[in-house]
């Protein structure tokens, strides 16, 4: 797949290529170990986890763990493979909610994500159409991670080969 068709691309076109912004996406599902960083706090007297005995006490925080759900292969088989489809429109609406939480989810979720994913758009669409971005014999394949990151995991060995594009 050609990202870019040209050096004159622009942040318009580049923010409609939903197939890019998926690959963005699926870069948290992958590799973002954090917890949901607000706790969950139960505002009903008692709430019984469906399909379980498990009630949860009224004031009782809740931690959501990312990672886990992510990497679940009920919703996300292979949950390892880098597959961009898997956040298209489509398939984010056939799971069920809450099974994609990269920056929480409803009224406490992260303020800072409209921006965030702006600043990406306008990052890669500055870079993409004036270099080339490729692995090379130094790259680690598969890619391996250090042990004791904490909040995201930290790839080992990434080397890229960048080279300006001759458009």
């Amino acid at each position: 797949m050609q990202v870019l068709a040209n050096s004159h691309e622009t942040y318009d076109r580049f923010a409609k290529r939903n197939y890019i912004l998926c690959t963005y996406g699926m870069h948290f599902n992958i590799f973002v170990v954090d917890f949901c960083r607000n706790p969950l706090q139960i505002s009903a007297s008692a709430n019984q986890i469906p399909g379980t005995n498990v009630n949860i006490d009224k004031e009782t925080n809740v931690i959501i763990p990312v990672y886990a759900t992510h990497h679940d292969p009920r919703y996300y088989p292979e949950p390892e493979k880098l597959d961009p489809e898997r956040l298209s429109d489509e398939n984010i609406k056939i799971r069920p909610k809450f099974t994609n939480l990269p920056s929480g989810e409803g009224p406490r979720n992260c303020i800072g994500l409209r921006f965030g994913l702006m600043q990406v758009k306008v990052g890669l669409t500055a870079l993409l159409s004036k270099y080339k971005f490729s692995v090379c014999e130094k790259t680690s394949i598969p890619v391996t991670f250090n042990p004791i990151s904490f909040i995201t995991l930290r790839p080992r060995d990434i080397h890229l080969k960048i080279s300006h594009r001759d458009n």
